[in-house]
């Protein structure tokens, strides 16, 4: 008696017996019947053979505890136990042997190489501008593209990114809007890449010269950084704001402290106010990257966490280089206690992730000097203040 392999053989069950006969029932059936259970051995790929015993069919050769399918309707006759009965010899059987030369057969079909026809993209719809194309007139043509509920590329956004032109602020603006509607109406997945050109673009369009136009610069891309709506903050690698922000910073209020000390440049309120906003912002971009690779996802809610690693291209923390800058900015905040305060914290708070490495010496050196000469300061007044009340 003959039938072909079902595909419900494929969950078969295997069970030996005392009589060293194995018995095999079909595992999609709910209920298990004296007279309706099944046993077979699998002796080719289409045909299986049966006896019949008193209240159950079984097989008269003994399996493996599973069998496996390369596809419905095909067994592997190389998964047969060694141990065959002498009326299901390996070497007599036919069926076995054709079996073997079809499977080889079937190894080598697929082990040709497939060749796939690659899709044909449509052309970006920035081809329509000229090759000199600025930000505003590429964004203006995305944005009617977008108004259509069409989908924008991230090459365009690379595009824009990379048609910034220097000392132009206007591009830099329009990077950032385009990052914001491209992230709010797009579902725009920004990648480390693209981040890196956003945030190299931005920086190339505002910079200027002069410690005020850079101590500006480094303000406006570490907060496009630090703002979610942007997407920059689960992308933007911490070597490139040590690049294109702290570095710019840093850089700004030491040519700005070195003029004032050569009174090239007098000290003003407006000076003063962008400097301690660098040291505000420096501390939110570290805040922001010790968070990013704390596992923020624990305290989130299911929605907000899937959202959150649907987007997330980079989990990296901050570097020593980046906790060292950070620290010399906000060393250099007018309110001399607020900045050592500030400093201590982020100082606190790498410390506390030791995976991140450890902060540099001359860093901490550096910041225990300030809180010295802090104290030495605090005690002069104290006793200044008593010698005044006697």
């Amino acid at each position: 008696m003959s039938c072909s392999v079902s595909q419900s053989m494929i969950r078969s069950l295997s069970i030996p017996t005392k009589k060293k006969y194995s018995l095999v029932f079909d595992a999609t059936r709910t209920t298990a019947t004296r007279s309706r259970a099944t046993a077979a051995v699998a002796t080719s790929h289409s045909n299986v053979y049966h006896d019949t015993f008193s209240n159950f069919r079984t097989c008269t050769a003994p399996l493996k505890t599973s069998i496996q399918f390369h596809r419905p309707g095909c067994y592997d006759a190389n998964l047969i136990s060694r141990k065959t009965l002498s009326n299901f010899s390996t070497q007599t059987n036919p069926a076995y042997q054709s079996t073997k030369s079809h499977s080889e057969a079937d190894l080598k079909d697929a082990s040709t190489p497939v060749t796939i026809k690659s899709i044909k993209r449509s052309p970006s719809v920035l081809t329509q501008l000229p090759s000199n194309y600025t930000p505003k007139q590429a964004w203006k043509l995305l944005r009617s593209h977008l108004a259509g509920k069409r989908q924008v590329r991230l090459d365009d956004l690379v595009s824009i990114c990379h048609a910034a032109r220097p000392n132009t602020v206007e591009d830099a603006k329009i990077i950032r809007t385009a990052l914001f509607e491209l992230n709010r109406f797009n579902h725009l997945r920004i990648t480390v890449d693209a981040a890196k050109d956003a945030v190299e673009g931005m920086k190339r369009s505002a910079m200027g010269e002069g410690a005020e136009c850079q101590l500006k610069v480094g303000n406006f891309v570490a907060n496009a950084f630090v703002k979610e709506e942007l997407g920059l903050y689960v992308a933007v690698e911490s070597q490139v704001l040590n690049e294109n922000v702290f570095q710019v910073l840093l850089d700004a209020i030491h040519q700005y402290q070195s003029d004032a000390l050569n009174g090239e440049e007098q000290q003003d309120d407006k000076m003063e106010k962008l400097v301690n906003d660098s040291a505000v912002v420096a501390k939110k971009v570290i805040d922001t990257l010790l968070t990013r690779a704390s596992n923020p996802t624990k305290d989130m809610k299911k929605r907000k966490k899937r959202k959150y690693l649907k987007y997330l291209r980079c989990s990296g923390g901050p570097t020593p280089e980046s906790i060292d800058f950070a620290i010399k900015i906000c060393l250099s905040h007018a309110n001399q206690e607020q900045g050592v305060a500030m400093a201590r914290e982020i100082l606190d708070s790498f410390k506390e992730l030791p995976f991140l490495g450890t902060a540099k010496p001359e860093t901490i050196g550096l910041l225990e000097e300030h809180e010295m000469k802090m104290k030495m300061q605090s005690v002069k007044e104290d006793e200044n203040k008593q010698d005044e009340s006697s």
